[in-house]
């Protein structure tokens, strides 16, 4: 395992796990749009080559409601996804009609970093 990364995978990690980074983790909470999510990561099983580079997209929806879970669990309540940014920032969930805590930022910055650590090892294994 090489600890460089070709831009070709850097690429890949990137639009994978934009994601993550916008916020829009947020919508994963909705069946329809894990199902839109859950089909195309059908049709890129299908039409990528490479196995290992295939799952990802498969990856970061198992990922990212086991995180949703795991936060439920603890705090009792659903995590408020932010974008991930040089400062924190508050959004307002009209699902949990609630605003955005430090806790929740926090929360959104560790998904981020663990979620992309894991897509790098996919990446390059």
């Amino acid at each position: 395992m090489s600890f460089f990364i070709d831009p070709e995978s850097l690429t890949f990690v990137l639009i994978w796990w934009l994601p993550l980074t916008i916020g829009i983790a947020n919508l994963y909470r909705n069946i329809y749009f894990s199902l839109f999510w859950l089909l195309i990561c059908m049709v890129w099983f299908i039409l990528k080559e490479d196995f290992i580079t295939s799952i990802l997209p498969l990856t970061i929806l198992i990922y990212l409601h086991l995180v949703r879970l795991f936060f439920r669990y603890i705090f009792k309540y659903e995590p408020v996804f932010l974008m991930v940014s040089k400062f924190s920032y508050t959004r307002y969930s009209k699902i949990e009609r609630r605003e955005s805590t430090k806790t929740d930022f926090i929360f959104t910055m560790l998904t981020f970093l663990f979620g992309a650590i894991i897509s790098i090892l996919i990446a390059n294994f």
